[in-house]
């Protein structure tokens, strides 16, 4: 059963929902080195890992890797580029 405070449901999503919000330091959002994927195997098939790269334009998003499960549909038009980038036919 999921925590009354998320709604999330199933208590794997829950689970990662918590662990990402332990890692906060004040304000700012967790750092790539500061998740631990093995602390939620069963949901990683499910995730798109993003870097965030500074530019003179502001920041870009660099799509890092994407789960087996997510990557079914979009790996082959995700998988190097920017979000802000549209890949080349």
């Amino acid at each position: 059963m999921a925590s009354e405070d998320s709604g999330y449901e199933p208590e794997s999503l829950q689970r990662l929902h918590d662990c990402w919000r332990s890692k906060w330091r004040g304000e700012s959002l967790p750092s790539r080195r500061d998740i631990d994927p093995t602390d939620f195997p069963e949901l990683l098939a499910h995730l798109i890992l993003v870097d965030v790269e500074s530019s003179g334009s502001g920041p870009r998003y660099r799509i890092r890797l994407t789960g087996t499960e997510f990557g079914k549909a979009f790996v082959d038009m995700l998988i190097g580029i920017f979000a802000t980038e549209e890949r080349k036919a």
